[in-house]
């Protein structure tokens, strides 16, 4: 409707335009035309009404979708994460990049930053370029003694353009306790 498209009523001043987001749509790879318009029945009285319809051909291309998988922490309480691409498509390679471009992961314990990484370090293999790879890493260093909520971000930054952009944190409340001579 115009309401959820304007909620701030912008174009009931002249010469002002909306952008309108739909992220509920998801279209498969393939050649689409997309047609919008606006005031269909003709309700509002305009000065021209034979420019309320807009066709667009699209492209749509198959995504990469990462995901993580699992979260894991093991005896000597170190970190552990499981990575996994769902998508369709494999992650380029500009992703694998050492520059403050390429795609980076972030591990945070109760809310703070514990570890952080590019994702060359994560997959040096580069297995997330295939669709359903996946890659794991296990941290060096172990985990602060105690419970904790972890959080592992994939892609933080959004920097990668994927099917879901929604799905790339997983959340974990572990809890560490330390044998002599684990650190």
């Amino acid at each position: 409707s115009l309401v959820s498209m304007d909620p701030r009523r912008a174009l009931k001043n002249p010469g002002r335009s909306v952008t309108y987001i739909y992220r509920n749509a998801s279209l498969p790879p393939g050649k689409y035309e997309i047609r919008v318009e606006i005031d269909s029945t003709s309700k509002i009285s305009e000065s021209r009404e034979n420019n309320n319809t807009r066709l667009k051909r699209v492209n749509c291309s198959a995504l990469p979708d990462l995901t993580v998988n699992r979260i894991e922490i093991l005896e000597n309480c170190k970190l552990k994460i499981t990575v996994k691409n769902i998508g369709k498509a494999g992650v380029s390679d500009w992703a694998y990049g050492t520059d403050k471009r390429a795609l980076q992961f972030m591990v945070k314990c109760d809310d703070s930053a514990c570890f952080s990484g590019r994702l060359k370090g994560l997959d040096p293999k580069k297995k997330l370029k295939n669709p359903g790879g996946y890659a794991s890493m296990t941290f060096g260093r172990s985990l602060p003694e105690g419970t904790k909520n972890v959080s592992v971000e994939i892609d933080y930054g959004n920097r990668l353009t994927e099917a879901d952009e929604d799905n790339n944190t997983k959340r974990r409340r572990v809890t560490c306790k330390h044998r002599i001579g684990d650190r």
